[in-house]
């Protein structure tokens, strides 16, 4: 390694690697700085806007509860093949809150605690520009003594600095943790959040402190056996602070960690006997009254989520009958006793697929399946996926699009004969796409209404698969140049 790789710094021995980031045990050579350090190296190189942005968010919020920088690299220099771009932060001694079953049940450790977290995010949220942590977690929560709870907020990689920078997360691209990250976050969505996304997190942190290291799963507060947590003598107030955090509408939630500290002080004096004190009484007071609230407004929403359900599973249902009888009705047409054959077949789907700015969630795939007789034993595949997606009308969206395969008559998919469709430039009909499908979807109560547009696309794309197999699996090698052409030229 040579000298001076990472300036002054020697490396004593590895901490953590992982794909993004190494961080190793480092001291001063120089004798400048007495004693051990960390140094946090960028590995992925594609994460270098990432890594300035952490640089100058902890550089910015000199706060006694954010993680103090030591030292850093240029972080604008071109990139080169051997980068070295890094941070040195003094050592956590005491480990991160991924080990939280020290604080189980001691509810004025949690609350000092998350106290201290509130205060070092709130000095981020009211910093200018503003920065939004957005990666709130038990494991960017560090101690820095042993035997001690002072702490430090860390890891502001994937923060949103509120200036004119261009943003460094993907559409598509989920910015945090599942488990913790606010609900507006899941799957690459409203990425420009404000203090309101971590007061979630927070949330989140405060009941995972207090059980032990239990992971609070979505908003199931009032569920057992995570409601058994708080069912404890003196806990109803924090109960009660926790409920108006971890909310999934982020307009209902705590808006501001001033108010968060607020309670928390409020709930702190309650158990030191101080609330007679006239702010105390007033935010107690404060507090018990939404959650009356809360629980009114909780009733709505389980039944609005209800009816939702409702509509998703009408959709779907719509959706999967009119495609499959329309399919089954077009393909009788074109069957021909001894030649060739169609076959239609459905089956349940499940996960997620991400196309360039968006990201669905299967639930049933329809497949029509063309065969010949005449010794090519291949066969054609196209598959229509019925999806969903969330949006921020809070009915979210049911759709479907297609995609077009070969296979071997084992099943096997033929070699680069794969495609998605999508809508022709400049003309009616379909044709395949590398990259992005035409994706027709609408809130679950209006495909009640839309059969004939439903059964007109789908002959469209029975059409596309015709065209296709007339012209043979070149058809596929066809789509990659023509995209490849359209990216050529939009880079000129």
């Amino acid at each position: 390694m040579a000298e001076d790789e990472y300036g002054k710094w020697d490396i004593v021995d590895a901490i953590d690697e992982g794909g993004q980031a190494h961080v190793y045990r480092v001291k001063d050579r120089t004798g400048g700085q007495p004693g051990l350090f960390a140094l946090k190296r960028l590995r992925n190189g594609k994460r270098i806007d990432r890594f300035r942005n952490e640089v100058e968010a902890v550089a910015a919020l000199k706060h006694a509860n954010v993680m103090p920088l030591i030292d850093k690299s240029a972080l604008h220099d071109p990139i080169s093949k051997k980068d070295r771009r890094y941070l040195v932060m003094p050592l956590a001694e005491g480990g991160s809150l991924d080990d939280a079953a020290r604080f189980k049940g001691d509810a004025r450790r949690v609350i000092g605690v998350a106290r201290q977290i509130a205060s070092g995010l709130a000095a981020a949220h009211t910093h200018s520009p503003r920065i939004v942590h957005r990666d709130v977690k038990p494991g960017n929560v560090l101690f820095p003594k042993k035997d001690a709870d002072d702490v430090w907020v860390s890891d502001f990689g994937i923060c949103l600095i509120d200036d004119d920078r261009p943003r460094q997360t993907e559409d598509a691209e989920r910015p945090g943790p599942a488990m913790f990250m606010a609900p507006e976050l899941e799957g690459g969505g409203k990425l420009e959040v404000g203090p309101e996304a971590d007061v979630y997190s927070l949330g989140k942190v405060i009941f995972f402190m207090l059980s032990g290291g239990v992971i609070l799963p979505r908003e199931r507060l009032d569920e057992p056996p995570y409601r058994e947590v708080l069912d404890g003598h003196g806990l109803g107030r924090l109960k009660a602070l926790l409920s108006q955090m971890i909310r999934r509408d982020p307009t209902v939630r705590i808006q501001t960690m001033a108010e968060v500290i607020e309670h928390l002080d409020s709930i702190l004096a309650g158990m030191d006997g101080a609330g007679t004190h006239p702010e105390v009484d007033e935010a107690s007071e404060r507090l018990m009254k939404t959650e009356t609230e809360r629980d009114v407004r909780m009733a709505a929403l389980s039944a609005a989520n209800e009816a939702w359900d409702v509509a998703h599973a009408n959709a779907r249902r719509v959706l999967v009958e009119t495609i499959e009888d329309q399919l089954r009705s077009v393909a009788r047409d074109r069957n021909k006793p001894g030649g060739t054959t169609f076959q239609v077949r459905t089956a349940s789907a499940s996960g997620k697929q991400n196309f360039g700015r968006f990201a669905v969630g299967l639930t049933d795939s329809i497949e029509l399946l063309w065969t010949r007789s005449d010794g090519d034993r291949r066969t054609w595949v196209l598959t229509i996926h019925v999806c969903w997606r969330s949006s921020f009308d809070k009915k979210g969206r049911v759709g479907f699009f297609a995609e077009l395969d070969v296979r071997e008559a084992n099943g096997r998919l033929v070699d680069r004969c794969r495609g998605l469709v999508g809508r022709k430039q400049a003309a009616k009909g379909f044709a395949l796409n590398p990259t992005e499908p035409t994706l027709f979807e609408q809130a679950p109560d209006a495909w009640l209404a839309l059969d004939s547009d439903i059964r007109k696309t789908v002959t469209d794309l029975f059409i596309a698969l015709l065209d296709a197999i007339s012209q043979g699996p070149s058809v596929f090698v066809v789509a990659q140049l023509n995209a490849k052409s359209r990216r050529d030229r939009s880079n000129r």
